[in-house]
């Protein structure tokens, strides 16, 4: 953090380290578990409540759910608590610090989407343009409606264009391989769209790939956000990282944030876990488990970051400043509240990635619970924020004014770490 940040300035109420004695399935003797409480009261927030946080979090890493986690909690633009707990890397002993780097995967994709914001509050774009009005390979494109009983591919035209507000929302009609049964994602994982090798050459194949719906008709989780990086080296004519760089992390002072793993955070990188029956287990999908030791070629802006719980927390004290941050304005309050609301058309609502998640819309760039359903039903209605595919997870409660950051780096994607955290958290802000 800068010299001028105010989480430096609280003082430290509480400090708790503990180290569990029970031996983990893993075979280590010690589960390292370290806590830190501050100032808690002082916003409404009760530490007697906090507490609960470390053995519920615990209570995963010893159940082989988790190999390991942090946690940041802010109220009031005040840290009040984080928690370092578990293995970053097993094999070598190392245990999870509240420094420790994260591959954040999408949760890139609400960097990537101010981008996009900062430039049309510039006027070099207009959310409503067609997204072939910057990148000509969208001007034709076809939406597969099906196949014949020979496997023929029934193909339409557009009944619109994708605009830059699809590509936000997610409306577009593109996908992920990964998440898209039909011929299309197969089409995707055949021609290997995601592991491309820079955007240009991600554009050009999706040119020859059928939209697997038309634009605006439904919520597709996909390459969205990767084609939005590459608008905004077409309309800033800077290279995407340096966009980033000297629009956002820069003003924001996010000095670990980058598609490279920072030299200084090399001995701070957590490993990726995959699940093998109950066990815990070294994830070993090259997808997944890259280094990022060396400047990549494709700067993925739907999920190519590095970062720290810290860094990423400027980048959310942002949002709840609606686009200022320690005097630095970087987007507008009018925008910030656009990009926070629900921004999905009737047929489009709720958001469904492998599962339809009721009462959950989306904005520009960010998930927004709308209403508290089954599905959310530990959630407070204008909560937002989003996830990364290897279980990392950040909302914000504006009318709350908390902020939560909760990365783990687990394979298959699960919600189980916000899932406990979420009502703890909120039952702790009634003291």
């Amino acid at each position: 953090m800068s010299s001028a940040s105010p989480f430096q300035k609280s003082s430290i109420i509480m400090l708790v380290t503990l180290f569990l004695m029970g031996t983990c399935q893993s075979g280590h003797a010690q589960a390292p578990y370290d806590v830190s409480i501050t100032n808690a009261k002082q916003v409404g927030v009760s530490s007697n409540k906090l507490e609960k946080i470390g053995p519920a979090v615990q209570e995963l890493i010893e159940k082989q759910k988790l190999a390991g986690a942090v946690v940041l909690v802010a109220r009031k633009g005040q840290i009040i608590f984080t928690g370092s707990f578990g293995w970053a890397d097993i094999a070598n002993d190392k245990s999870m610090q509240t420094e420790t780097a994260f591959r954040i995967y999408s949760m890139t994709k609400p960097i990537t989407s101010i981008a996009v914001l900062i430039l049309e509050e510039r006027n070099l774009l207009n959310l409503d343009d067609p997204v072939s009005q910057y990148i000509p390979a969208f001007k034709n494109l076809n939406v597969y409606a099906g196949s014949d009983g020979n496997d023929n591919f029934i193909l339409e035209d557009m009944a619109r264009e994708i605009t830059i507000r699809d590509l936000l929302r997610h409306t577009s009609g593109l996908t992920y391989d990964f998440l898209d049964t039909s011929p299309v994602g197969k089409m995707y994982e055949e021609r290997r769209v995601a592991t491309s090798d820079n955007l240009e050459a991600m554009v050009d194949k999706l040119q020859t790939i059928p939209l697997t719906s038309q634009p605006g008709q439904k919520f597709t989780y996909g390459v969205s956000t990767d084609v939005l990086g590459f608008l905004v080296e077409k309309v800033s004519g800077m290279s995407f990282p340096d966009f980033l760089h000297q629009e956002i992390f820069v003003p924001l002072t996010m000095t670990e944030t980058a598609f490279q793993l920072p030299e200084s955070a090399k001995s701070r990188f957590a490993k990726v876990y995959d699940s093998e029956g109950e066990q815990i287990v070294e994830a070993k999908d090259p997808r997944i488990v890259g280094e990022f030791l060396s400047q990549p070629t494709m700067f993925s802006g739907g999920g190519g970051l590095i970062s720290t719980a810290k860094d990423y927390l400027k980048f959310c004290e942002m949002l709840r400043g609606k686009g200022k941050f320690e005097g630095k304005r970087i987007v507008s309050g009018k925008t910030i509240k656009a990009m926070t609301q629900n921004q999905l058309p009737a047929a489009a609502y709720p958001i469904s990635i492998m599962e339809k998640q009721e009462g959950v819309g989306f904005g520009l760039g960010v998930s927004v619970v709308t209403e508290i359903t089954e599905f959310s039903d530990t959630a407070h209605v204008g909560e937002y924020g989003w996830d990364g595919i290897a279980s990392t997870h950040f909302w914000i409660s504006p009318k709350d004014d908390l902020i939560v950051i909760a990365l783990s780096q687990n394979m298959p994607f699960s919600h189980q770490l916000r899932d406990v955290l979420r009502p703890i958290v909120y039952e702790a802000l009634s003291p």
